[in-house]
């Protein structure tokens, strides 16, 4: 699995060995296989279940890694919050949500919890 670490915590330089995480896996509906590329971007990101909409956390790979298992640290000042885990596929490669991409997202977790299957089963209008 990648891991990628909560911004708040790369940017102090901070690791904790027992830092809770938010782990799942990231799969695209079927139905929906012959509408991406495999070259299209794919975003997973965990943000705040509540309140700010900015991500904590951020990954970015392609249609062609799916399925995609992630790990996200989450930095000890988030760790009592509930997240939710987005994946949005990207045509454009553009990280802000755009017509026509695809997205799916989790229910609301807390840190150290299982937040997968993310299924990407929706196209944003």
């Amino acid at each position: 699995p990648t891991v990628v670490r909560a911004m708040a915590a790369a940017a102090s330089g901070v690791q904790s060995a027992a830092a809770p995480v938010v782990s799942g896996t990231v799969r695209m509906a079927t139905r929906l296989a012959g509408q991406t590329s495999p070259e299209d971007t794919v975003f997973v990101f965990a943000r705040p279940a509540e309140g700010s909409r900015m991500p904590l956390a951020i990954l970015r790979k392609q249609v062609k890694d799916l399925p995609l298992d992630f790990r996200f640290e989450v930095s000890p000042t988030v760790a009592a919050s509930r997240l939710v885990v987005v994946a949005r596929i990207s045509p454009t490669g553009q990280p802000t949500a755009q017509s026509g991409d695809l997205e799916g997202r989790s229910a609301a977790v807390a840190a150290g919890a299982i937040a997968g299957p993310v299924e990407i089963n929706t196209r944003l209008p």
